[in-house]
């Protein structure tokens, strides 16, 4: 639990520097200098690239230390639901709920990272470019193509973190529990 915790908070710092890249191109087209908004956009670029970077670093932890976590969950939730239905105890109900809030923080995490990340398209379109110079209207199909390419992240076999794959793993492991439950009733 502490692990997905921690991969929620590294997405927050993500989209914390992707909201400093935002607003520093809608910045650079509300100044009047040409040369200043030159460097604006120079410093934007810089920022998003490095921005860009962190992100395929944590994708890479994120696929290292979540695929297995992520490829087992629906077993697991399955056969700790059964072990619910079938003793009552307290301690499966609180495992249970805690692997399912893991998933559920791993999956919000994707989830807030992709929409985050799609969402700088549209701050920067949405942006004063249109009045600026036309010298740098050719420089924005460029700066669109490049933040067009969302962040995920991958869980190796089954796809990438979003609210999708967590009902995906939910409905699989209702499976499991009953396909658990009828075969031990008889």
């Amino acid at each position: 639990l502490i692990m997905c915790h921690l991969c929620l908070e590294c997405t927050e710092f993500l989209i914390s520097h992707l909201n400093a890249v935002k607003h520093i191109f809608i910045e650079a087209f509300s100044l009047d200098d040409e040369e200043l908004i030159r460097q604006t956009l120079r410093l934007g670029l810089r920022y998003h690239n490095f921005t860009i970077s962190l992100g395929d670093q944590f994708q890479d932890l994120v696929k290292k230390t979540f695929s297995v976590i992520i490829l087992m969950c629906a077993l697991v939730i399955g056969c700790i639901g059964n072990q619910v239905v079938k003793d009552k105890s307290i301690g499966s109900c609180l495992f249970l709920l805690g692997y399912s809030s893991g998933l559920s923080m791993l999956c919000h995490a994707g989830q807030r990272l992709h929409d985050e990340s799609v969402s700088l398209v549209d701050s920067i379109y949405g942006s004063k470019w249109y009045e600026a110079d036309v010298k740098f209207w050719k420089d924005i199909p460029f700066i669109l193509a490049r933040c067009q390419q969302p962040m995920k992240l991958p869980s190796f076999p089954v796809g990438y973190l979003s609210y999708a794959l967590f009902a995906v793993i939910m409905k699989t492991s209702y499976s499991y529990l009953t396909v658990l439950n009828n075969s031990s009733e008889k």
